[in-house]
């Protein structure tokens, strides 16, 4: 969600490995606050369908609140983790993970469909692969035509 520039981040999630990219833009959203954020973000997710994980950054650069992936996924009802530092593995059916709760760190299976908080503590990601750079011309992502 956010302006029409936003579209070169969802290029890049694509170039990355990113599944699927949807674009929220309206001048209605201008201005809106954690709870509007989220409330347009899930509304979005109920409309897309299915899914596993939705990942959403720690906190954004200008409120630094930490409240938009957290709302998002109470208003979903799905677990949600914060402070990730690392993912073991992912069945089906769940993730393993380790995350951060103070000073302690938590080794945690949780249930798909989640929500996963990740900052850029938690490394680099990997280079964009050649099929993301050069996608299907006629493949689109929830609502993004891929030129």
């Amino acid at each position: 969600m956010g302006p029409a520039k936003a579209e070169n981040v969802l290029r890049e999630a694509l170039q990355h490995g990113a599944d699927r990219a949807a674009m929220l833009s309206s001048r209605a959203f201008a201005g809106s606050d954690t709870w509007c954020t989220s409330t347009v973000l899930a509304a979005a997710v109920r409309k897309i369908g299915s899914y596993d994980i939705l990942f959403f950054g720690r906190m954004a650069i200008d409120g630094d609140t930490a409240q938009v992936g957290p709302e998002v996924a109470g208003q979903l009802d799905i677990p949600q983790i914060t402070q990730l530092i690392q993912i073991d593995s992912l069945t089906d059916n769940s993730i393993i993970l380790h995350k951060k709760a103070g000073e302690i760190i938590q080794q945690l299976e949780i249930t798909l469909p989640c929500a996963v908080m990740v900052s850029k503590e938690n490394g680099e990601i990997n280079p964009p692969t050649l099929a993301g750079v050069k996608p299907n011309n006629n493949q689109s992502y929830a609502g993004m035509k891929m030129t």
